[in-house]
């Protein structure tokens, strides 16, 4: 992608709960999307990400460690 000449990635995360990802049916983890991110931001891409808030499910905990995975 880098030699196409892409800069930018944006995932679409939707939460830091690993909870509220099976209620969407993500079909990943939280440390899969820790280590793409990472490995994105290594390979010098620009990368940014959207969160849902809101969830049915979701209690203050959860937003919580949404919050905290956005911030890291």
């Amino acid at each position: 992608m880098r030699d196409a000449g892409t800069e930018a990635i944006n995932f679409g995360i939707e939460s830091g709960s690993q909870e509220v990802l099976d209620y969407y049916n993500k079909r990943l983890t939280v440390s899969q999307i820790k280590k793409a991110v990472n490995l994105s931001k290594e390979m010098g891409f620009i990368v940014t990400a959207t969160f849902i808030i809101g969830a049915p499910i979701e209690t203050n905990n959860h937003i919580n460690q949404t919050i905290k995975l956005a911030t890291s």
